[in-house]
């Protein structure tokens, strides 16, 4: 089996020594020649080159994990580089599939697409979508709460790191993962959601970082309450989500930064490549399972 790996940063690296361990030989793509640590087997693309031939219908497996700015090409090289009936899996997807062209998406229907999300596989998550789907009804609120600081991953490298730009695909991709999550766990599109209120602060070192952001949603359908705080400047990590049924004003939490149920990340994207590799059942194009993240690498105001 082999796989083209889209991106050359920290977590294309790790699904590709997830991979390689599981004996699947895999090549990296990449449009720069600089990437963190040493990969051997390495395509580069400039902007104005095309996919070699010698790759085209050469490889069952395509991982996306490049800048989210680039998903639209990266699709269109994955369908050339792929066979029918391959698998197309997608890191953090920051892309309504209403952007893309239908055109695109019809020629994948030969394909099978993952979004490769771990917070998805962590135990808790798992246990909240259980009781959302067995009490769908009663139901009254969700609370997404996460709050960290770059400044604790980078030092001072922050501030010029792609991470908090929004220009080269970074700024506030954290957002992106609640959202996910809250689609996730209640099986719903972010159509189905209208956003009531937000507030944004931006970092005063940093015109491209949102210090914070609140957001106050509400289902279309249902009317349930969601609530998302989300900080980048927070001293503590801190991330649960809070869960209100209507007959019972005492707040279910849900600890995501408990990692008592497994080791480490390494081990969810572990699982994760496991249930796909044997078949596991496929997050479809469209739908509640979907790719159906806002592009909130462009500001969470272009969600509405």
């Amino acid at each position: 089996m082999k796989a083209l790996i889209i991106g050359t940063g920290s977590i294309a690296q790790r699904h590709s020594n997830i991979l390689q361990s599981k004996g699947i030989h895999c090549i990296h793509l990449s449009r720069t020649r600089k990437h963190h640590g040493t990969i051997k087997n390495l395509i580069f693309l400039s902007y104005m080159d095309f996919l070699p031939k010698k790759y085209h219908n050469y490889f069952d497996l395509s991982v996306i994990a490049g800048s989210p700015e680039n998903r639209k090409v990266d699709l269109e090289i994955s369908y050339i580089a792929t066979r029918d009936n391959s698998l197309i899996a997608v890191e953090k997807p920051l892309l309504s599939w209403n952007e893309y062209d239908i055109n695109i998406l019809d020629k994948f229907r030969k394909r099978k697409f993952y979004t490769l999300f771990n917070v998805r596989y962590n135990p808790n998550v798992q246990k909240i979508k259980d009781i959302i789907e067995d009490s769908y009804s009663e139901i009254q609120s969700i609370k997404l709460f996460f709050h960290d600081n770059p400044f604790n991953w980078y030092g001072e490298r922050s501030l010029t790191n792609y991470v908090i730009d929004p220009d080269h695909g970074g700024a506030l991709n954290i957002s992106c993962h609640e959202i996910d999550l809250l689609l996730y766990i209640t099986k719903t599109s972010q159509d189905d959601w209208f956003i009531l209120n937000k507030k944004e602060l931006l970092n005063p070192k940093s015109s491209k970082i949102e210090d914070s952001i609140e957001i106050n949603l509400i289902h279309s359908k249902s009317e349930i309450k969601a609530f998302i705080s989300l900080s980048l400047v927070s001293p503590i990590r801190k991330r649960f989500i809070e869960l209100i049924k209507t007959n019972n004003k005492i707040p279910y939490i849900f600890n995501l930064d408990n990692f008592e149920d497994f080791e480490s990340w390494s081990n969810t994207y572990e699982s994760m490549w496991d249930e796909i590799l044997k078949g596991g059942k496929q997050i479809t194009a469209r739908g509640s399972d979907g790719i159906v993240i806002a592009r909130f690498c462009k500001r969470i105001k272009e969600w509405l």
